[in-house]
This record gives C-alpha cells, structure tokens and sequence, in this order.
C-alpha cells in the first residue's frame, strides 16, 4: 500500500512537472528594429514561411511612424524594411502581401491635404511604387486590401462621393475598376472606414465592419455588396468578425460605453446576429480582436491595453473550440490581431519588437523537450462542466487509440475510446452523471503517443 501510495503521488506531481512544462500556443519572436511602445502590426500571412507586417497608428491618436517587417523562414528572422519612397508624412493602415517579393502597403494622410495611397512592392520591398489610379484625390486613403488569389483582388477606403470607395483587380494589381454605387449600400450618417483586420475572408465571400458597426459583405469578391446594420447594437464604436465557413461566425466590439465584453454569433452568413449565452462570454482579456484557427478549429480572441477609452482594456489572449460558448485563457501579455493561414500558422505582435507566433495546442511532451506533434489532443469543452463535457482528438494515421479518465487518485471512472481509429479528428462526449465535484485527468494513448489533461467537474 505504501508502494502504492508512493506510485501515486509520484504519478501526480510528475503530471503536475509536465503541465508547469507546457508552453503557450504562442512563441516569442522578435523584429530587431521594431520599436512600438503601443504596439499594432496588421500581419498578411501567406503561408507557414512567408508573412508581411506593418505598423500602423491607431488608438491613441498619435502618429506612429510606418515600419514594414517580412519573414521568409516561419519567423526565425524579421527583416525591418524602408517606408515606400513617396510616402513621407503618411501613416499606415494596412498591408497585403502575395508572396515573398510582393506585397502592398496602404498608406493614408491624417491631415487630410493628400490622397494617401497604395503602394507595390515585387522585389522584396526594395522599391515601391504608388499607383495613382487608387484613391486620387485629396482625404481619401485605403482602409485594407484582400487578394482572394493571385489575380483577384479587392481594395476599399472611406466614403467619396456619397458611397464607399471600393475597386476590385482581375489582373494582379494591373488594373482597378471602382465599384460603383448601385452595387453598394449606402453608408449610414457618419459612418467612416476601419483600418486593418476587421475584415474576415472565406473563399470568394468577404466581409468587413464600419466605425458605426455595420457589417458589408460581397460573395463575388467585390462586384456586390450586402449589409447588415447595427450589429451589436449603437452602444460604442467598432466592431470585428471571424468566420469559420460562409455561414458561421462571431462578431465582438472592442470598445463600447457599457463595459464588458460583447460578443455576437450568425449562422446566416452575417445577415443576422444573436448574443451568446449569458456567462459564456468571458471577463478577461478584452475581446478587442477575432481570428479562426482553420487547422484547429477554433477561434483566437486577442487585446492589448488602451488606457485612453471609457472601457479600459485588460491584454491577453484566449481561444474557443465550440463557436465562443466557453473560452479558455492562454495569457494576460498585450496581443495585437492575430492572422491564421490555410495551414493554422499564425502571428500576432507583443510589446516593442516582439512577435507572437501561433503553433497551436500542445501534444506530445518527451524527456528532453516538448514538442508539437501530429497527433492533438484538446481542452475539453466547456471546463469547468456539469454534468458533460466534449473531448477532441486527432490521429494522423490509423491506431489503436485508448481514452480513459481517471480521478485525482488515479483511478480509472471511466473508458471513453478503446478501439482501432482512421486517420482523422474526433469528438466524444463525457458525461460525469454520478460523480462527485473535482479535478479529473483525461489520458489519451495512440501508438507511442501519450498525453494527458487536466479538468474540472463543478456540481
């Protein structure tokens, strides 16, 4: 008994070493060169290797001056690029980038006296060009741009004329046609553009959010546009979307006069919004920022701290993987808007010249360092649960998998899987019907993997 008393408590603290172990889904980076004691960077990924960022104003009302970051090796180094010749006095709104050599940079004048503009880069930033048929005249200026792929494009900036200021290329960035009015609705009464990633993109649909919460929407990338007003209501400004397929997503403003976070859901598409549940919506950290992981299915909620709004913001970062009714905390370190690619690589900036890259959830911890492999196995959702909860899993190819829960003390309470599985993602459901409020420890064993979980059961 003694024996087995030692084997016990030897089992649990060596759990608990692992867990002290376990890394955030973010790594630190840094951007030698970068210097943003405010920090925002609009990052446009292309893939796991290659990503664009810039450094835009925003918040706090003072000028920031441009800087263009650019990594071609996952984030193993940062080059910290020139401003675009010409753009002296500008400031910064956005970046798109299609590979490692081109990319444009979305300038706009405070003082309105110019037009801002858009400028290309296809030698790696050496050399930038403004193209002067994008947003000519003097106040105008680009909010962001999307390529939907390499020669489909799409570009908006504020209001001219009486409506949006959007042009869509067919050709790369050769050519843009501006949108004309009878395919846009009409903004509402000093409504104005948001800069940067408050904007979502699923395939050929497009969405992105005004200062007055509306929400446009194109299926055709760009030619027509659809509206969905006052989402969230008319309490603040601002307002941001993720969606995770053209139907599916969440909706948070960041900034509103009666405190708290406020998140809203569609399963149409946008057209519609309903609130979460009361109590899913977490206090901490300020859901100032959305993205979807679409490896790991689940959405990213970021902030930093803005000291200067009627709501102050607390940082941090959290993800949900059951469409924001639970959300678990990764950390309380200041996040700018993360961006994820196809392949659920992602990034997000920190303070001064640090950058945050998304690896996703840990797996697979060895005896000589922590790694994150193949196979996944997920928080359960919601934690704390009464009386169930879900688990998912992941298996890159066929194995016997084993899935059992077991109490503090060890023993096993129950046996979820225990059978050959395919090559593929799943989800069980625990229920807890009879067992007594604790801690619990979910262990999942596939071939040589091995990992285990910590969660709570709350009567």
């Amino acid at each position: 008994m003694k024996d087995f008393t030692f084997f016990l408590v030897f089992w649990f603290v060596a759990f608990l070493s692992v867990a002290a172990m376990a890394q955030s889904p973010w790594i630190l980076q840094r951007a030698p060169g970068l210097y943003q004691p405010a920090p925002m960077i609009w990052f446009s990924a292309v893939d796991s290797n290659i990503c664009w960022g810039i450094k835009v104003s925003l918040a706090d009302n003072s000028r920031q001056i441009p800087q263009i970051i650019r990594t071609t090796n996952g984030g193993s180094s940062w080059d910290t690029l020139a401003v675009p010749g010409g753009a002296s006095g500008l400031e910064a709104s956005n970046i798109a980038a299609l590979d490692a050599n081109t990319a444009w940079a979305l300038m706009w004048d405070r003082s309105g006296a110019t037009s801002g503009g858009v400028f290309k880069t296809t030698d790696a930033g050496i050399g930038w060009t403004r193209d002067p048929t994008l947003f000519p005249v003097p106040g105008a200026g680009p909010e962001a741009m999307h390529f939907f792929d390499s020669n489909n494009g799409v570009v908006w900036g504020n209001i001219r004329g009486g409506y949006w200021e959007i042009y869509t290329t067919t050709d790369g960035g050769a050519h843009w046609i501006r949108v004309p009015s009878t395919n846009i609705p009409p903004p509402q009464t000093g409504d104005s553009g948001l800069d940067g990633e408050e904007i979502a993109s699923i395939g050929n649909t497009l969405w992105f959010c005004t200062f007055l919460r509306s929400v446009y929407k194109t299926t055709d990338r760009g030619m027509t546009w659809s509206v969905a007003r006052n989402v969230l209501g008319s309490d603040g400004v601002g307002l941001v979307v993720a969606f995770k397929d053209e139907l599916s997503g969440l909706a948070c403003s960041p900034f509103n006069n009666s405190g708290g976070n406020r998140i809203q859901k569609t399963t149409d598409g946008g057209a519609t919004w309903t609130s979460l549940p009361p109590g899913s919506i977490p206090e901490t950290p300020t859901a100032i920022w959305l993205a979807y992981d679409p490896v790991l299915h689940l959405y990213a909620m970021t902030s930093h701290h803005f000291t200067e709004f009627t709501t102050r913001t607390t940082p941090g970062s959290a993800y949900s993987m059951d469409d924001g009714l639970s959300w678990n905390l990764i950390d309380s370190l200041p996040h700018g808007p993360p961006v994820f690619t196809s392949s659920g690589a992602g990034w997000s900036d920190g303070a001064n010249d640090s950058v945050y890259k998304w690896i996703g959830l840990l797996t697979d911890v060895n005896e000589n360092s922590i790694t994150v492999a193949d196979f996944r196995l997920s928080q359960n959702y919601p934690n704390p649960f009464n009386p169930s909860t879900t688990i998912r899993f992941q298996v890159p190819n066929s194995s016997f998998v084993n899935l059992k829960v077991y109490d503090i003390l060890g023993n096993e309470v129950a046996t979820l899987v225990n059978e050959e599985r395919p090559v593929g993602s799943y989800e069980v459901n625990f229920d807890a019907k009879g067992l007594s409020s604790g801690i619990y420890f979910y262990k999942l064993q596939a071939g040589s993997f091995v990992e285990t979980r910590k969660m709570i059961l709350m009567k």
